[in-house]
């Protein structure tokens, strides 16, 4: 038992909140700052599985490396004896779950309000390259103010993590609010929370989940393979254009859905104010332009060359006139309009401080992988490591991120690199080439890093789990925001 006991000489255990097979979360008090906090602890029957010991410090890390109103804080890790434990902010109030038994299904406006805070939150971790891969109400808890915060980054994708199982057999990740590509083994984005999202937007507005089955299995082969039920069968009153933004984040295609957090954010909002709208301009990147309301055969039928050109340019002011009116902004010919109201989300700034951390931290080695070096330039590389002969087989993988100030992609997925051991040594020096097109490593701001990871793959029971992974950097893209370069 926990309670009573003190962690670090200040975190006394008082009750458990609440917990799972991975870990117990219980309130304590921290004696030397005098204030409630929540420690989460790892089950004692994972702490010699040095994987999840490194994915609960991948948490910390992660979570700790965030400072918003709408995400969950982290303040301390460490370790006494045998006990992990991690050191949180104490949300008083109850989980969005527990809300949605009691209270839902929500009210379309309260369901927004609580959607777009969660979008805040989301809209900093992805900015600050966190993916969180497990949006679900569980993970949402509220406060006295009514502000909600994300917690429980345990198997956030910093770039370096892509398996959705454990070698014990855990989904990582909550099967009703998986997302197509979790589903699958395939690419992890930030859209993949944002079908998470769409999912509990889905369950407040209906009490329901759309997919639901037998098994883990049958529930995963519906977000892959079938249509989102109509919202509307259980909740007739959901507006048309909350129910657009909906079916909108729960595309099956990744690249479909909105791209980031803040454009969900304003469809959320835009879609209150014209409840009856059948289509939204939910992406400033793929708004419609306004439908011409003169066709180019109509127009053919006028006579005259002056003619046609006036009736042209009247049709042009009058499509500036309708966006100027629809967006309530000035529009510039040839701009596509883009939402004004909190332009700090839409067109989030660059994280200088977090892009300059990168190259001091993504510099690991493991006990596989060792003495990287890399030579090259502009997409072309030689690397060179050391490999341990205990490295089970004679292939190892690697993956090439491009990272910026936003966020980070994959550019390489699963580049296979096959050696042969020197068995009169411990290691064995490896030599291979990268190479990279320059197009598709240099993120849209033209400034960035191209970074590798280092892996081997356990093969045990046919699971393909990345193990011994290092990270490590090929090449920085473009001069730092403020011409800080040296500061590297």
């Amino acid at each position: 038992m926990m309670e009573g006991m003190k962690l670090a000489g200040r975190y006394k255990i008082l009750h458990s909140l609440g917990g799972g097979g991975m870990a117990v979360v219980y309130k304590a008090k921290d004696l030397l700052i005098d204030r409630y906090v929540a420690v989460k602890v790892m089950n004692n029957s994972l702490v010699h599985d040095q994987d999840f010991i490194r994915r609960f410090f991948r948490e910390a890390k992660a979570a700790g490396s965030l400072s918003h109103p709408n995400i969950v804080s982290v303040y301390d890790v460490g370790r006494e004896g045998s006990v992990y434990y991690m050191v949180m902010e104490y949300v008083s109030g109850p989980s969005l779950i527990q809300l949605i038994k009691k209270e839902g299904p929500f009210s379309p406006e309260k369901a927004v309000t609580i959607a777009s805070q969660i979008c805040d939150g989301l809209s900093h971790a992805h900015r600050h390259g966190i993916i969180h891969r497990d949006i679900k109400p569980h993970n949402i808890l509220v406060d006295r103010d009514h502000r909600y915060k994300v917690a429980d980054f345990g198997i956030s994708h910093l770039p370096s993590a892509s398996t959705i199982t454990t070698k014990t057999g855990y989904v990582m990740g909550s099967v009703h609010y998986f997302s197509p590509e979790q589903a699958s083994g395939g690419r992890i984005d930030c859209s993949t929370d944002i079908y998470s999202l769409g999912i509990l937007l889905y369950e407040m507005l209906t009490k329901k989940v759309p997919f639901n089955g037998d098994s883990s299995i049958s529930i995963a082969l519906k977000h892959l393979q079938e249509p989102v039920p109509d919202p509307r069968i259980y909740n007739p009153n959901i507006p048309e254009a909350l129910r657009q933004v909906m079916l909108r984040a729960l595309d099956k295609d990744p690249k479909k859905r909105y791209q980031t957090a803040a454009e969900m954010k304003y469809a959320l909002q835009h879609a209150l104010k014209k409840p009856d709208a059948h289509m939204l301009p939910v992406n400033r990147n793929q708004q419609k332009k306004p439908k011409r309301k003169w066709s180019l055969k109509k127009i053919g039928i006028l006579s005259g060359t002056a003619m046609l050109g006036l009736l042209l340019l009247s049709l042009f002011y009058q499509m500036i006139g309708e966006t100027k009116q629809e967006t309530g902004q000035e529009s510039n010919p040839g701009q596509t309009a883009v939402p004004q109201e909190k332009p700090d989300e839409v067109q989030p700034e660059w994280n200088h401080k977090w892009w300059k951390e990168i190259p001091g931290e993504e510099k690991t080695e493991s006990r596989m992988f060792r003495d990287f070096h890399v030579t090259g330039e502009n997409g072309k590389y030689e690397v060179t490591l050391k490999v341990n002969n205990d490295l089970p087989g004679r292939t190892f993988y690697y993956d090439i991120y491009a990272v910026d100030g936003f966020s980070s992609r994959l550019v390489l997925n699963g580049q296979a690199v096959t050696f042969h051991k020197d068995r009169d040594k411990d290691y064995t020096t490896v030599d291979f080439k990268v190479n990279i097109p320059k197009e598709a490593i240099l993120p849209l701001s033209g400034k960035g890093i191209a970074k590798i990871t280092i892996y081997s793959l356990n093969r045990e029971d046919d699971e393909k789990k990345e193990k011994y992974t290092i990270d490590n950097l090929l090449q920085l893209w473009g001069p730092l925001p403020n011409g800080e370069l040296d500061n590297f």
